[in-house]
C-alpha cells in the first residue's frame, strides 16, 4: 500500500522536472505562482484536482477484480485511495498557498 503511493508521488513529481531543469527551480516556482495567481479559483482548483478522479476510478476499477483483504491487488487499490487522499489535501493547500504568494506579489508591484 505505501510502496503503491510513494510510486504515484514520485510519477507526480517526475512530470516537473524538465521543467525545472529548463528554467530553474526559482524561474519556474516564479512561473507557477503567476500563473496560479491568475487563473480563477473554481477552475483553477478543479483542474489542478481533476487527477485525483481519475486516480479514484483506477482505484474502484482494482477493487472490482480484487475485493477481498488476502488478494495483492486489494492492498495495491488502498494504497491508490490513500494517494487520492493526500492528493486532494497537498494539492488543496498549494494551491491555495501558491494563490495567496501570487496574490502577494502582484500587490507589492
Amino acid at each position: 500500500m505505501i510502496a503503491t503511493g510513494s510510486f504515484l508521488v514520485a510519477g507526480s513529481n517526475a512530470v516537473r522536472i524538465p521543467m525545472a531543469h529548463a528554467l530553474g527551480e526559482e524561474a519556474y516556482f516564479q512561473l507557477v505562482i503567476e500563473q496560479t495567481a491568475k487563473v480563477n479559483f473554481w477552475p483553477g482548483w478543479l483542474g489542478r484536482m481533476a487527477p485525483a478522479l481519475f486516480y479514484a476510478f483506477l482505484a474502484l476499477f482494482v477493487f472490482f477484480f480484487f475485493q477481498t483483504p488476502d488478494t495483492w491487488g486489494f492492498w495495491i487499490a488502498y494504497g491508490i485511495v490513500a494517494y487520492v487522499f493526500a492528493y486532494l489535501i497537498h494539492g488543496t493547500t498549494s494551491f491555495l498557498r501558491l494563490r495567496k504568494l501570487g496574490k502577494a506579489k502582484a500587490e507589492s508591484k
